[in-house]
Order: C-alpha cells, then structure tokens, then sequence
C-alpha cells in the first residue's frame, strides 16, 4: 500500500474520557468535513438573533461510542443544550482537547456564544 493509500484509509481516532457523575465517555477526531461543517453551523447561528449553542453543537458533534460512532444526533442539539451546565462544558472541553482546538481556535469559532448556551439570557 502506499502512502496516500494510507493517509486515505484513516478514519477519526477516539479516546476515553471521565466525566465526573457521568463515568467514561468517549470522544472522537473531526474529518476536515465535519470541522467544516460544525464551523458553518456555528457561524450561521451567530448571525441569527438566537443563541448559537455553540458548546453543545461540539458536543454533538464529537461525543462517540467507542467504536467511534456518534452518541447524538443533529437532532439532539436541544436536548443537549438542557444537559446539566457542567457536564456540557467538561464534555466541550474533551472535544476541544482531543481535536486540537486551542483556547484562541475555540474563541474564533464560538465568540461569546458560551454565555447563552443554556438559556439565551448569559445568566446561567
């Protein structure tokens, strides 16, 4: 096999994370295709009046069985956005980490979406 047989074979890696009340979770690599459409989704909801969700769209988006597998659907975004605060946050930050995605990357693609990810009103 060669080299690009080899780079096009890869599929996005998982990990095992903890989650404190939760127990192990895992957590999954984006494919250039999803960071690009997570990044339009983003930026599509920071132009609109409502709240961009942006924490629980990186949730969705990358929280995994272990086989690599999503746990949730596009479908699940406003479940996710009522999951407890704190597990919402610590699983956005698994994701982050595991992809790569440094405090200034998160910045740019999420702004200050992460005050009015619960409720819209930045009070939670």
């Amino acid at each position: 096999m060669n080299l690009r047989e080899q780079l096009l074979k890869l599929r996005p890696a998982t990990r095992p994370v903890t989650i404190e009340g939760v127990g192990d979770v895992h957590v999954r690599e984006w494919s250039e295709a999803e960071f690009e459409a997570l990044f339009e989704a983003i930026s599509l909801a920071n132009k609109s009046d409502g709240p961009t969700n942006a924490m629980a769209r990186y949730v969705v988006s990358g929280v995994c069985d272990a086989d690599g597998n999503l746990l949730f659907a596009a479908d699940d975004l406003e479940a996710v956005t009522r999951m407890p605060l704190q597990v919402v946050k610590k699983l956005f930050e698994a994701v982050c980490v595991h992809n790569g995605i440094d405090d200034d990357e998160t910045e740019d693609l999420v702004g200050n979406s992460e005050t009015t990810t619960q409720s819209g009103s930045g009070t939670d």
